[in-house]
């Protein structure tokens, strides 16, 4: 009998251990987090340009050749840094002990719904590229639309979570400019994904470490920069709130 009762407290102990280990095991799988802070430091648009003159002589035939510049209907920028901290914390947001991050690594998601299934997760496909510009009212005949605007096919690995989307998977890729230019060095990169429970694209920014942005000159180093849509045509002045979350690593 004590032996009987030595082994199933061996065996109590054990699973105690075991179910511990697992409850550890679930709790340590990360993923993004709402972000802290979203402070605007700045906000910009192209100014507009003068009106060029040419000089009317009656019974004249003038050809001309016009360039001009219109602002996007449809997009809209975020650019900035990152900063952040890995944490021990309790439930309560008491800290046992955390890490100050002075290169902070991972991605920053913007969607314009506050609820996100992070396991849900998988590479936006047409139907969903489709919907999006449904509901922001961007033809597909825009040059500026989804498709045109995410044409590249290839991106760099990454993870989300504790899902893992490896180089070049998902088909809607861009790379912002640096430099007031194309970026071939394609440094700052941003991938649509899908939620494929609460169907919301979720815009998703690669983190960078101080890089040169798109300003012109050395002076402007951000570790993100990204694109969003929103509804800027037929006069609506309505705003769309986006929520941030930031994985770091």
């Amino acid at each position: 009998m004590k032996r009987n009762k030595l082994q199933g407290g061996v065996y109590l102990f054990v699973l105690a251990v075991l179910v511990i280990i697992m409850g550890v095991s679930t709790l340590a799988n990360a993923q993004p987090n709402g972000a802290d802070n979203v402070n605007v430091v700045s906000s910009e648009r192209r100014l507009t340009t003068s009106p060029q003159t040419t000089d009317a002589e009656a019974g004249n035939v003038t050809e001309l050749k016009i360039d001009g510049t219109a602002i996007t209907q449809h997009w809209t920028g975020f650019y900035g840094n990152v900063s952040g901290t890995i944490t021990l914390d309790d439930a309560e947001n008491n800290t046992m002990y955390d890490w100050q991050l002075a290169s902070p690594r991972g991605e920053v998601y913007a969607v314009d719904s506050g609820t996100v299934s992070w396991s849900s997760l998988i590479c936006a496909n047409i139907t969903h590229v489709t919907t999006e510009q449904q509901d922001y009212s961007i033809s597909a005949d825009n040059v500026d639309n989804i498709t045109e605007t995410f044409s590249q096919t290839t991106h760099p690995a990454f993870d989300v979570g504790t899902l893992s989307f490896s180089a070049n998977e998902c088909n809607y890729s861009l790379s912002t400019y640096v430099d007031d230019a194309a970026d071939s060095a394609r440094t700052f990169n941003e991938t649509l994904l899908y939620d494929d429970t609460n169907h919301n694209i979720v815009y998703t920014a690669l983190l960078g470490n101080d890089n040169n942005g798109f300003k012109t000159g050395t002076a402007d180093k951000y570790d993100f920069q990204m694109l969003v849509p929103e509804n800027g045509t037929h006069a609506d002045t309505a705003t769309t709130p986006y929520y941030f979350f930031v994985e770091l690593e």
